[in-house]
Formats: structure tokens, sequence, C-alpha cells
């Protein structure tokens, strides 16, 4: 009997964990990463080096980004991804109104 229950829970918990890894795959669209790199595509300033900024924003009711921070050591590119970004609507992702989010940006060469 005891052997049954053991086997009945292992079965639960693999069926609970393939239902958590097929949910996750169903939402690789909703990734925010993917909308705001096409917000910054084709910068509007020259650079001659790669640049990397940590940008913190905020999901509004609306469902606009609204930018905190942005912490790079190059002020073009701190202006560039503020006006790309801040009050931009990005639609269908999973980010939670009013939570604040970080994500790293890279421009590369």
């Amino acid at each position: 009997m005891k052997k049954i229950k053991v086997l009945a829970m292992a079965a639960m918990l693999l069926a609970g964990s393939l239902t958590i890894a097929a949910n996750n795959n169903l939402n690789d669209d909703l990734d925010p990463s993917s909308a705001i790199a096409s917000l910054l595509e084709n910068p509007t300033f020259d650079y001659d080096a790669n640049m990397e900024a940590l940008v913190s924003f905020i999901i509004n009711d609306e469902g606009e980004l609204v930018v905190l921070s942005v912490q790079t050591q190059h002020e073009n590119f701190e202006y560039f991804l503020k006006s790309r970004l801040n009050y931009k609507k990005i639609s269908d992702v999973s980010l939670q109104p009013g939570k604040q989010y970080k994500i790293p940006v890279k421009l590369m060469l």
C-alpha cells in the first residue's frame, strides 16, 4: 500500500512539472526583452564602442513603460534609452503594473 502511495505521488509531481513546463513554453512570445529590443532598433546617435546600461522601469496602468533610472557611463546612451522607452506601450507581455523591473541593455557595434 505504501508503494502505491509513493508511485501516485511521483506521478502527480511529474504531471505537475510537465504542466508548468508546457505553460512556460506557451508564454515565450510574451517576453518583454524582445518587445523592448524592437523599441531600441536603429539608434539615432553615433557610437564607436559597445555600451551597456541597466534600465529600471515599471509598467503603469495603461500598459506603458515608465523609466525610473538608467545606469550607464554614457550620457548619449542614457538619453537615447529614456527617449525610446519612456511612456511607450508594449503589448502582449506578462508584466504586472506597478512592479519594478530591471533589464540589462547592450548596444553592440
